[in-house]
């Protein structure tokens, strides 16, 4: 039974037209009648179609007519109103358009993923990448933004001659004659340490130098206990420069290093005593150097140690954060990370790291029941560009990530205000989509999209409340870049997106004098609904955390704008490259 609802004309201004004067204000008969004459059963909204083998996916539905077209090709409606049909499908969003000709017409649009899928604790082989170069290694600026720098400051902590104040006396004796030489003193410039690295085949290279290096050393000769001289005797060189090549390697998800044993050279100690007895000072001095070198083997140890452990150490704090919350951004929800390292390569021109990555949403959130995330089958990058510092993320990481923001309800946004009319008030519009947006390249580009986004509201009227539904899918090119206030990768949409608006639930529940205009709208509106489902979502990038380096340190060193983007199709990857810098 129809029922019939009288309001005043005033509700026009719904569909944004300018309001009439009072004396010309009629009753509209707001008949609802309609009904949808086309409707989509299969693929159910919110479906997630695995591969099939001959890549075909079948869709099936009614429509009232005898005819009808689903993506363009003519399909048959039997004597009951069904149809059926099978289109091709593409890894990613796909949207069935289904258009009835005839009198009344009719459409319908449903979207839906097709591909394979990942669930939603899978890891990500190669999920991301990084490559550095030389000039990440030292770029000679003298900040903190480099391997050098850190490399470094770390050294500046370690105390390397704390060993060479523990030897024991060097002693030597020849019947009633014995020598003992012993450390009593070590200084040098601790904060002006000098260490340059540069990567080779195999790991790394480095040189470097101790400033103002001082060794004061006791020698005591003793004859007989006839008697006793102790003269003491200061070695002091400017800078004792030194250099070893450093060997890495990738092993059980860590980076681990060693290093030959450097050359050190300390220069010649001179001893003078008041005995004016040449011989002796020759042999004191001869023995004060035999001591000087166990001092710069020892010395030398020590830089062997720090300089592999320090570089393997710095190496390892590339990774994710823990947590990354989007709350920043609008959206109520935290990715949970986890990454590990699953491989590293080391030649003449820098390091490239990679990791198994994933993203999932936090412990304790209800998980939706779904296929998983869209994975593309990426594969680990086989070139990077020549720059500082380069990171290569896996498209199948990305739509991890998006799939985990949207799994956890994060997406569910209000897209426009209510707003209140003369007698009339629609409340706010409410989006909530029902698959995960997703992320494939598209040639040397990267595309968007979000499917079966249903947008909701109410109507309310003077004797009767609408609620109302309709669903937007859309699609757009997105341009990446670095967040600079923490260095993630975000998307903004390039130019209008390709969108599909169905307003089917809207046939028998508002009224038809309202249809064409709130259809009207929800198309004006589709595109930045489109936007914001997709532009607040960022992902972190790797970083190296300062915090088990430097002591105090809250920093981390990351990629930093301005950056180049480019898509690597083969592998399906997106690839972000620039300059180093402190978060």
């Amino acid at each position: 039974m129809d029922k019939r609802i009288v309001v005043m004309a005033a509700v026009v201004l719904f569909a944004g037209c300018a309001s009439q004067p009072n004396d010309q204000l009629e009753p509209i008969d707001l008949t609802i009648h309609q009904k949808a004459q086309v409707s989509i059963a299969s693929p159910a909204p919110g479906a997630s179609v695995s591969t099939t083998g001959d890549g075909m996916v079948d869709v099936s539905g009614t429509a009232h007519g005898s005819s009808i077209l689903i993506n363009g090709k003519a399909t048959p409606v039997d004597a009951a109103g069904n149809f059926h049909a099978r289109i091709a499908a593409t890894p990613g969003l796909n949207v069935i358009d289904a258009h009835l000709s005839g009198l009344l017409g009719g459409e319908s649009q449903r979207a839906f993923l097709y591909g394979d899928f990942a669930t939603a604790d899978a890891t990500i082989p190669a999920g991301v990448m990084v490559r550095s170069t030389g000039a990440a290694f030292d770029d000679h600026s003298g900040d903190l933004d480099d391997f050098s720098a850190i490399a470094r400051a770390m050294l500046a902590q370690v105390d390397i001659m704390q060993y060479v104040r523990q030897l024991p006396p060097f002693n030597w004796t020849l019947g009633p004659a014995s020598v003992d030489v012993s450390v009593t003193d070590v200084k040098f410039a601790q904060d002006k340490t000098q260490l340059t690295l540069s990567p080779r085949d195999g790991g790394a290279h480095t040189d470097g130098g101790l400033n103002a290096l001082a060794i004061t050393l006791q020698t005591t000769l003793s004859l007989s206990g006839i008697f006793q001289v102790t003269p003491n005797a200061v070695v002091s060189v400017d800078t004792v420069g030194f250099q070893a090549d450093i060997d890495a390697a990738y092993q059980n998800a860590a980076i681990v290093a060693s290093t030959e044993t450097p050359r050190i050279q300390l220069g010649n100690i001179d001893i003078k005593t008041d005995l004016n007895f040449d011989t002796i000072d020759k042999l004191l001095t001869f023995l004060a150097n035999q001591f000087k070198d166990l001092i710069a083997s020892t010395v030398a140890d020590q830089i062997q140690a720090n300089a592999a452990n320090h570089f393997a150490l710095a190496l390892n704090q590339i990774g994710l954060p823990d947590h990354f919350s989007l709350q920043p951004y609008g959206l109520p929800a935290t990715l949970a990370v986890t990454d590990a390292f699953d491989g590293a390569g080391f030649d003449a021109q820098g390091v490239t790291i990679s990791a198994a990555t994933n993203f999932a949403w936090p412990a304790g959130t209800t998980a939706p029941v779904t296929a998983g995330s869209l994975t593309l089958g990426s594969a680990p990058a086989t070139s990077f560009p020549a720059a500082t510092f380069a990171v290569s993320v896996a498209l199948d990481a990305l739509n991890q990530a998006t799939f985990a923001v949207w799994g956890q309800n994060g997406l569910v946004r209000t897209v426009w205000p209510g707003k209140k009319y003369p007698g009339f008030k629609l409340d706010p519009l409410v989006a909530a989509p029902a698959l995960p947006p997703v992320i494939v390249a598209d040639g040397a580009n990267v595309r968007a999209s979000v499917g079966d986004i249903v947008v909701t509201t109410t109507l309310h009227t003077f004797l009767v409340d609408f609620p109302v539904q309709a669903t937007i899918s859309g699609s757009s090119d997105v341009s990446m870049d670095i967040d600079p206030q923490n260095g993630a990768l975000r998307m903004t949409l390039i130019g209008a997106p390709t969108v599909w608006v169905d307003v089917n639930t809207l046939f028998g529940v508002v009224p038809d004098a309202l249809l064409a205009p709130l259809s009207q709208l929800l198309q004006q509106l589709a595109p930045s609904i489109v936007e914001k489902m997709v532009k607040p979502i960022e992902v972190p990038l790797p970083k190296m955390k300062l915090a088990k380096l430097i002591p105090g340190s809250t920093a981390s060193l990351g990629l930093t704008s301005p950056v180049a983007v480019a898509v690597d199709a083969a592998a399906k990857r997106v690839v972000v490259s620039g300059d180093l810098a402190q978060y």
